[in-house]
């Protein structure tokens, strides 16, 4: 029989592990790193992410804006028949000036999990953008990077390609974010 757990007890555990400040406990977590994480992620998997109330343990998903798990269930149930198992969370500040780039989303693949930047939580930013963004990132866990023969990371290789353009708005997204640039580098959240 499965204990349940919550996420706040979850965190509790967590808080205590990285307040110990012993040579000992941090040379476990480094050592075992590996095996700790594929412990902690099943655990995750089986205690706190798939229930029928799904949570994220890293951050709210519910924005100004978006909510990104509600975005999230509709894209995984219309694309990828709900096998996508990740959690999604906000991350970086919507308000830092950028000069040269800067990342919409990303699948970490390390703490499996998607992170979509807050820049994206404005209502100047089209619902289908919105969801482009986020089926791009899932689509990572679909088509996973690859090392080709000669030896290069390929991580928007041909299959990839292929995938993201049976998004139903894939054409509508890409335009908008062309024609929109300068607004992921000057755009202020308000």
């Amino acid at each position: 029989m499965k204990k349940k757990v919550s996420v706040s007890q979850v965190k509790k555990i967590f808080k205590k592990i990285l307040r110990k400040k012993s040579k000992n406990t941090y040379q476990l977590l480094f050592i075992n790193s590996k095996k700790i994480k594929f412990f902690l992620h099943r655990f995750l998997v089986d205690n706190v992410f798939f229930g029928k109330q799904r949570k994220t343990l890293f951050s709210e998903t519910k924005g100004q804006v978006y909510d990104l798990e509600k975005i999230y269930r509709k894209i995984n149930e219309r694309y990828f028949d709900s096998r996508v198992r990740l959690p999604i969370m906000w991350f970086g500040n919507a308000q830092r000036a950028v000069r040269c780039s800067r990342t919409l989303g990303y699948y970490d693949e390390e703490e499996q999990v998607i992170k979509i930047h807050r820049l994206l939580d404005n209502a100047y930013f089209p619902t289908y953008y919105i969801d482009f963004i986020i089926y791009h990132e899932m689509l990572h866990t679909i088509c996973p990077p690859y090392y080709s023969k000669a030896g290069k990371y390929l991580t928007h290789h041909k299959k990839f390609k292929e995938r993201e353009k049976e998004f139903r708005q894939y054409h509508l997204a890409i335009e908008w974010e062309e024609k929109h640039l300068d607004a992921f580098f000057v755009l202020k959240k308000g």
